[in-house]
């Protein structure tokens, strides 16, 4: 059986086109996938093998492109995606499962946050993968007593009632975290 020759850049690059932001991502291998699909003569209809991964980015900082395969690429809300092609809803369900798993033991937010943040632009960023509302004083103490973040003795100005303090991530700690892990469950 014929397969198509692949590119020499690596297989996740493909859709993010030439974004210098593309050497930033943060990529998980999730699974592979074999699909026997379809019994005509095309190569292309016979089998598929799907390599899945999971990645954190600012869709604000990097364009979908699509690949020769493709007649569109483009950013879409999890909660409108109605029909996919072949195993791809399967897909898509066992990668959000598997990021939404991965926030219990790693950190998220590096990439995705300023340098300087508050405590709930955080825990907004953390809702927004689980698709689910955190309780605000379990999610700051977890997240605190992780050892992860440094407070700023500087406070978000201009809003209308306490203003949060800002927080920003201990570099040395988060690489840490994201090697052995946190251990707590949101």
């Amino acid at each position: 059986m014929p397969i198509p020759k692949q590119t020499k850049k690596p297989l996740y690059y493909r859709g993010f086109g030439q974004s210098k932001y593309s050497c930033y991502l943060f990529f998980q291998f999730i699974y592979l996938y074999l699909l026997s699909a379809f019994t005509l003569e095309s190569w292309m209809f016979e089998r598929f093998i799907t390599v899945g991964y999971t990645a954190l980015v600012d869709f604000t900082k990097v364009q979908p492109v699509a690949d020769t395969f493709s007649s569109a690429c483009e950013w879409s809300n999890i909660h409108n995606i109605t029909e996919m092609i072949l195993d791809h809803q399967g897909i898509l369900e066992k990668a959000l499962l598997n990021l939404r798993v991965q926030l219990n033991y790693h950190p998220v937010g590096y990439n995705l946050l300023p340098e300087k943040f508050t405590m709930p632009e955080l825990q907004k960023l953390y809702e927004t993968i689980l698709d689910r509302i955190l309780d605000r004083r379990n999610f700051q103490r977890k997240i605190v007593g992780t050892g992860i973040l440094k407070r700023l003795n500087e406070t978000k100005k201009g809003v209308a009632h306490k203003a949060p303090f800002y927080y920003k991530f201990d570099l040395r700690k988060y690489q840490k975290a994201l090697s052995s892990g946190m251990g707590f469950e949101l």
